[in-house]
């Protein structure tokens, strides 16, 4: 292939897939095993929250793929969608708090008492299932104690960087933050099961490797790569 002035071939081919932040990880390992397997390919990650990702493709951004945290809220982008949008993922929330625990937070209840308890935007889906949790468990907050973060992976950060003194995110998030922070489970009566969605974008401009590329996440690797850090399976 030649090359550009750059040493990069010319003829690389971008696929950018706008991609919920708390699936970014995974998503980091599928698109290194998608790139080796599909030399010329340069796959590019748009981490985000599900809600803003959504409204930069109403906006025309051109992205050729949307993984989001809410397969449901994905259905709603109607005419910028190519094909169906398929369910590959299960994930559940969780309270993070700091390694030692100290408000000895042990569940929903417990976040009435605190100082801050930091939520995801009200508009993304992890800030809509957290709204959710609280309901079922009954659970009021002020929102003069609740800071707000746009994504599920700034959400928990508040938390390790003791900005806050615990957050309802999702359980793969607080995984991911090893010993930086704690996960306490919520009761399963109170707890809900956010179904992540994947669907071709019309602003694709190879629809074969978008389809390869989403073959390749509900097929064993992607399922590989997500089960490692804790997702479910639909």
């Amino acid at each position: 292939a030649p090359l550009g002035a750059c040493g990069r071939s010319t003829d690389t081919r971008a696929l950018t897939v706008a991609v919920a932040a708390s699936l970014e990880p995974a998503f980091a390992e599928i698109a290194e095993g998608f790139a080796a397997a599909n030399p010329g390919v340069e796959v590019r990650l748009e981490p985000g929250s599900s809600a803003a990702l959504a409204a930069r493709i109403a906006d025309g951004a051109p992205f050729a793929v949307i993984a989001g945290a809410d397969a449901s809220a994905l259905e709603r982008l109607g005419p910028d969608l190519v094909g169906p949008v398929t369910v590959f993922a299960t994930n559940h929330l969780a309270i993070a708090v700091p390694p030692e625990n100290p408000e000895d937070v042990r569940g929903p209840a417990d976040l009435a008492r605190l100082g801050i308890v930091a939520l995801c935007e009200a508009a993304t889906p992890c800030g809509t299932y957290a709204t959710e949790v609280l309901e079922r468990a009954g659970v009021t907050l002020s929102e003069s104690h609740v800071s707000r973060a746009p994504d599920a992976a700034a959400t928990l950060r508040t938390v390790t960087r003791g900005d806050a003194d615990a957050a309802i995110v999702y359980e793969t998030d607080v995984r991911a933050a090893g010993e930086a922070a704690r996960l306490v489970a919520l009761p399963s009566d109170e707890n809900v099961t956010a179904r992540y969605g994947i669907a071709a974008l019309t602003a694709a401009t190879d629809p074969a490797l978008v389809r390869r590329f989403i073959a390749t996440v509900v097929g064993p690797a992607g399922r590989a790569a997500l089960r490692d850090r804790g997702f479910g399976t639909p």
